[in-house]
């Protein structure tokens, strides 16, 4: 298990390397004649943490001296080779070492909760921040606990015989007598990964179980609320520990009469952010910016870093 950063992992894509992903590809793509023009190579390849980027240096102290970014699947460059990437690029222009925390469809929630996570362990002097759609949320604790418990019921009634207690819920598992405890690790604990098999982990959920959740009761003033305290949270950190913030949003990211709501209250905080920007060219599956755009977007950051 990665000592530094534990929780900083995407088990599903560790090492691995594709030519496609996700909607980049010939059957998902908004405009297969823009799909097949497109004529820059593209792979994907993940690092042993599961993001797209190169491998992370191994001590805090070199971790400090990196610039952080935290993106959706805009900050992963889906549509765009490697060299297209605004973390990439930013990394070329600052000659700095970026280091990109990215996941296709994450919440603004889910960036937040990565921020908190990282100032436990590394304090760097600048974030940059590339904020998702505002409606975007990860699952509240209600399902995720009804999740774990659904599994684990079902796991649990496979592997008991007669002589072990019915009715033990996921929380309850230290309860059991040692000798049900050691067995059920001996054969279903991924020591590696410190998770059982049935995919919950004993001390939370992984980041592939919270993934998205969209509220049907929730408005345009909730979702812009949402962000507000998102941004709002990781400026008091930012202040807490003397970071350099950067904001910023992917393009539409919210209602248009919303997003001066949100830039003006970046304003009056003082926060340090780029301006909402309009998409300036495609990558290659025609639904995410490309490196017009992302050389763009990294102009301006140079400007607040």
């Amino acid at each position: 298990m990665t000592k530094i950063l534990p929780n900083f992992l995407w088990w599903s894509l560790r090492n691995a390397q594709s030519t496609e992903l996700q909607i980049d590809s010939p059957t998902s793509c908004a405009d297969i004649d823009h799909y097949n023009a497109f004529l820059d190579p593209i792979t994907y390849h993940h690092n042993s943490r599961g993001f797209r980027d190169h491998e992370w240096p191994d001590t805090v102290e070199q971790l400090q001296q990196c610039v952080w970014c935290f993106g959706d699947s805009q900050t992963v460059g889906i549509g765009n080779p490697i060299s297209h990437n605004w973390v990439y690029l930013l990394e070329q222009s600052l000659d700095q070492r970026c280091i990109n925390v990215s996941m296709a469809g994450q919440s603004n929630e889910w960036m937040t909760r990565k921020i908190q996570n990282l100032l436990t362990e590394i304090i760097p002097a600048t974030i940059v921040i590339h904020w998702s759609y505002t409606h975007r949320r990860e699952k509240p604790d209600l399902i995720l606990d009804n999740l774990i418990n659904s599994v684990w019921k079902k796991f649990y009634n496979n592997i008991k015989d007669a002589t072990w207690p019915s009715g033990i819920k996921f929380e309850d598992f230290h309860t059991l007598p040692l000798h049900m405890q050691k067995e059920i690790k001996e054969i279903h604990y991924d020591a590696d990964k410190e998770k059982f098999n049935f995919d919950c982990t004993n001390d939370g959920i992984y980041d592939e179980d919270r993934f998205l959740h969209y509220s049907e009761n929730a408005t345009t003033e909730d979702d812009t609320q949402n962000t507000i305290d998102c941004i709002n949270c990781v400026e008091q950190l930012a202040q807490q520990h003397n970071i350099n913030v950067i904001h910023s949003f992917v393009p539409r990211f919210a209602p248009e009469d919303q997003i001066p709501v949100i830039e003006k209250h970046l304003a009056q905080t003082g926060a340090k952010f780029v301006p909402a920007f309009a998409t300036m060219d495609w990558g290659r599956d025609m639904s995410h910016y490309g490196v017009k755009t992302a050389s763009y977007f990294v102009s301006k950051i140079i400007q607040l870093v």
